[in-house]
């Protein structure tokens, strides 16, 4: 059934659609990140130009998807029942994050924000929740069971029918305050952020491989260096932006460098996707929700 966008004024609270010029003003002074030079994100809505970025065109810079990729309308989030969820789950990784040159994993706040009142926990401007297993939120009466009926489940199944692959379909759910930020880092595997609530502003750059090649990300990871450091040379120049709504994806290739400002308290469901590739003919197990639809002959999902 097809629903209503949530991205509408009248759901979203005054001040979530723009980042303050204050706030702005202190991410460019904490990472000397500009906003009038950088180009808009390239956006990809139709499956030929996807395919091609993996058969033909191998390429490390950030796309936002719309369009046959993704045709989901993200349903309303209950943001506290949300954040509740999210903190009281033992497994989630609670910091207090600030705008800066890479990330700081050792700045916990779990006992403060699990203490306070939900309503001012919502409030800390450098909240920074992660939860890396959605089970508990997306169960019966879970805070995302709509979104996993409505966008999740129906995502794995288009993408497996149109030739993705996967060794992982995994959903990762990270909270933030209005003036949190998660600071310049590459993943290991390919991402996709989906913007759930409040506002965002995705960061990458039109060049990766000139800030961080991939040998020296293979030398850093040799040497147990986890975050790597923003280059103090990037300008906003150098980058691709885009201010993430409610119901907007982007791709992140993997180990592509990138970092994002949350404009406001806000969600973003990650879908981490390791060994994501274009391969038609071979099946993968399904490992998220249920067993994804058998696109090819009578083939059956293997390991």
């Amino acid at each position: 059934m097809k629903r209503t966008p949530v991205h509408s004024a009248a759901l979203i609270r005054k001040g979530e659609w723009t980042m303050s010029n204050d706030h702005i003003a202190e991410n460019q002074a904490g990472q000397g990140r500009g906003v009038t030079m950088a180009a808009a994100v390239e956006l990809v809505t139709d499956w030929a130009v996807f395919h091609k970025r993996f058969e033909v065109d191998p390429s490390r810079v950030a796309c936002r998807l719309a369009g046959e990729i993704f045709p989901f309308h993200v349903p309303v989030i209950d943001r506290l029942r949300c954040l509740d969820e999210a903190r009281r789950n033992t497994a989630s990784r609670i910091l207090s994050q600030k705008p800066d040159v890479k990330l700081d994993p050792t700045a916990v706040d779990a006992e403060r924000v699990r203490r306070l009142p939900l309503e001012e926990a919502a409030a800390l401007p450098n909240l920074h929740i992660s939860l890396f297993d959605l089970a508990d939120m997306v169960k019966p009466g879970g805070s995302l069971e709509q979104l996993n009926e409505e966008v999740l489940l129906p995502m794995e199944k288009l993408w497996h029918a149109e030739g993705m692959r996967w060794e992982k379909f995994w959903p990762v759910i990270f909270i933030t305050g209005s003036r949190s930020a998660t600071n310049y880092h590459a993943d290991p595997h390919a991402t996709l952020p989906l913007n759930l609530f409040g506002r965002k502003r995705f960061w990458g750059l039109k060049d990766p491989e000139r800030w961080l090649p991939g040998h020296e990300l293979d030398q850093m990871q040799q040497k147990g260096i986890i975050w790597p450091t923003k280059p103090a040379k990037i300008t906003s120049d150098d980058c691709v932006t885009h201010d993430n709504a409610p119901g907007d994806i982007v791709y992140i290739p993997v180990r592509t460098p990138h970092w994002v400002d949350a404009g406001s308290f806000s969600a973003t469901l990650t879908f981490a996707l390791p060994g994501l590739r274009v391969e038609r003919k071979t099946m993968v197990t399904s490992s998220w929700g249920r067993p994804a639809a058998i696109a090819v002959g009578e083939a059956r999902d293997v390991p």
